[in-house]
């Protein structure tokens, strides 16, 4: 299991892929709570789906047996990746650094993989639509995404 990060400055977006490159949860949480989010991570993965709630957006499959470990983490290396990567270092986690150049598209694209434009959003052309939340969490796993398979 891979854990996606696009670290900002008020917020970080964050994923846990599989590593078929598949969503298993994301979400978004503030920069004031990451060293809480991120502690609750190392501690058993039967526990996540109570402790990484109150930041989870999208929910695919967050019941991970007690063999699934985090493997590592791969971080956007835009705003907010010095801090982030401080943090991991304190924490004893593996990084890798990942170019996250053009993830917020990809983001847009995941998103509406994952929740289908109804049917007046199809008549727009693609970069019309707008996604109605933050994609944070999105761009994250793009940026895990990119860490397994490299650009796709």
């Amino acid at each position: 299991m891979v854990l996606g990060v696009d670290p900002g400055r008020d917020k970080m977006g964050w994923a846990l892929v599989n590593y078929e490159g598949g969503l298993l949860s994301s979400g978004i949480c503030p920069v004031s709570e990451q060293e809480t989010f991120l502690t609750a991570l190392t501690r058993e993965p039967d526990c996540w789906g109570h402790e990484l709630s109150p930041w989870v957006t999208e929910k695919v499959i967050l019941r991970v047996s007690k063999a699934e470990k985090l493997s590592f983490v791969a971080v956007g290396d835009g705003t907010g990746s010095r801090e982030a990567l401080k943090l991991f270092e304190r924490l004893g986690i593996q990084v890798a650094v990942v170019d996250e150049s053009g993830t917020t598209l990809e983001a847009r694209e995941l998103y509406w993989r994952l929740h289908a434009p109804s049917w007046w959003q199809r008549c727009l052309p693609r970069t019309m639509r707008f996604p109605p939340r933050p994609l944070d969490d999105l761009a994250a796993w793009a940026i895990a995404r990119r860490s397994l398979f490299g650009r796709e």
